[in-house]
């Protein structure tokens, strides 16, 4: 798939769910194109090589804190699967046709109704402005549902735009900060409490872009 030829900005969420519970592998489809996000395993290593290596060391810097373990990825695709109930992080890849377009993650904290997810994502550096970072956070909010999440906590930059399009999408400011000159927020959104709550709600709407992702 060419990215210069996907434009997913503006488009409507045409299907979101799970592909696989058991190998934490969801799904979402925009325009007819479906992005797959699930934990790697070690027949992803080539792909992931090939996809790391279009990842820019400056937006990898901004990322690596949470998933320093992205830097081994034999290690990374060694990792047994993630079981919401003994396990605090959840790594995760992006994949279009084949390609992986971007790694993320989710670390869960606490239980109950004081449960929530600290999320980090970088996309390689092809598929940026092409829409596939905000439709990515779509579907990391019903991933975070299902996996018991009440609040979704991230971190963005607040030049650029990307501040605006959470703002706008209900996300809350909870404080700005200098990081190396960079003015940065930190953001938190509620979730829904169930994934028919949460897929009934993006169904319809339209995908936007964050310039950073």
């Amino acid at each position: 798939m060419n990215p210069e030829e996907v434009d997913l900005k503006g488009k409507p969420i045409e299907a979101i769910g799970v592909v696989d519970a058991a190998e934490n592998s969801f799904f979402i489809v925009s325009d007819g194109i479906t992005l797959f996000v699930r934990q790697p395993r070690p027949r992803d290593l080539k792909v992931m090589q090939d996809g790391m290596a279009k990842i820019d060391r400056k937006s990898w810097a901004q990322y690596a804190p949470y998933s320093s373990i992205w830097e081994n990825l034999h290690q990374t695709v060694a990792l047994p699967l993630f079981n919401r109930i003994n396990q605090s992080t959840l790594y995760m890849i992006m994949i279009l046709d084949d390609e992986v377009v971007g790694f993320s993650s989710h670390e869960y904290r606490g239980t109950g109704e004081s449960r929530l997810v600290v999320g980090g994502l970088c996309i390689s550096i092809p598929w940026r402005g092409r829409g596939v970072g905000s439709l990515y956070l779509k579907l990391s909010e019903y991933i975070a549902v299902f996996n018991g999440a009440h609040e979704f906590h991230g971190q963005t930059r607040v030049v650029g735009g990307a501040y605006n399009i959470r703002m706008r999408d209900g996300w809350e400011l909870v404080r700005m900060y200098d990081d190396k000159g960079a003015i940065m927020a930190s953001i938190k959104r509620v979730l829904p409490r169930k994934v028919t709550e949460i897929r009934d709600m993006l169904i319809g709407e339209e995908s936007h872009e964050s310039p950073h992702n």
